[in-house]
């Protein structure tokens, strides 16, 4: 008796298990396949990492635009692609390296597809703004620098980098809208103002949440924020400042600590 129900127990852990992926994969759409350019050389970006990151050792691919969507390539496996469709496409947005450690565009999807084996709505192609991904010369940074002068022209040279990666990833963000209003699909490149920012914890972590012209969205960690400002029906504004000054106060005066909140 005690084997039985044991496995009627496991049997109903696998079909709630069951349930549960079904669940979570009925809202994942099977793409049209990718049209590929055939009579010349697709533009593409190199160099570049994705997230959702795909199995394997992490090595920077390459981004293709080709007639109907982009393709991510990874140089390890010709199986390990990304595929996004220009009609499934609801946010395409490009965020500059300033004060950032990496220079991205960032797709935001209709539908959520398959990476690997996880669902995803939102599809990051980046690159490291860091010296090393910027050796000109092939020989190795030397490890000290002496006096101001020194440390003026590093600071002048790593703004140069960084400006020569916004306006590579803006210029390809935007080749990227132009192919896909060529079919009737495409949507303008939206970069999020900074300036405007504030912090929040959408999830576990408290990041720097940022407005686009269409959007709220936090693209720096994962998991990744875009909320869309037309799909807002009730926005609540609420300020958490945590202050041990009143308990204390309580406890000088005398009285009970439970009359006085944190905040």
């Amino acid at each position: 008796m005690a084997e039985i129900c044991a496995a009627i127990q496991d049997m109903k852990k696998n079909a709630v298990k069951r349930e549960q992926e079904r669940k979570e994969m009925e809202d994942v759409v099977t793409q049209d396949n990718l049209v590929e350019i055939r009579n010349r050389r697709p533009q593409r970006l190199g160099d570049i990492y994705v997230r959702p990151a795909l199995e394997g050792k992490r090595v920077p691919g390459e981004v293709e635009i080709h007639q109907n969507g982009l393709r991510y390539q990874s140089p390890v496996r010709n199986d390990h692609r990304i595929d996004v469709l220009f009609s499934n496409v609801k946010h395409l947005f490009f965020q500059p390296c300033a004060h950032e450690l990496i220079v991205l565009i960032h797709v935001h999807l209709k539908d959520p597809i398959m990476v690997g084996k996880k669902k995803t709505k939102d599809v990051q192609f980046y690159r490291e703004a860091t010296d090393i991904q910027f050796d000109e010369t092939g020989n190795r940074k030397r490890k000290y620098r002496y006096g101001d002068e020194e440390e003026f022209e590093q600071e002048q040279e790593e703004r140069r980098r960084r400006a020569l990666l916004d306006k590579e990833f803006k210029a390809f963000a935007d080749k990227i809208s132009e192919a896909g209003k060529k079919h009737e699909n495409g949507v303008d490149v939206d970069i999020p103002y900074r300036e405007l920012g504030f912090n929040g914890v959408p999830f576990r972590a408290n990041v720097l949440c940022a407005p686009t012209t269409d959007a709220l969205v936090q693209l720096t960690d994962p998991p990744f924020l875009v909320i869309t400002l037309d799909e807002i029906e009730i926005a609540h504004l609420e300020r958490v400042q945590v202050s041990f000054k009143p308990y204390i106060e309580a406890i000088r005066c005398g009285l009970p600590s439970a009359s006085y909140s944190l905040g």
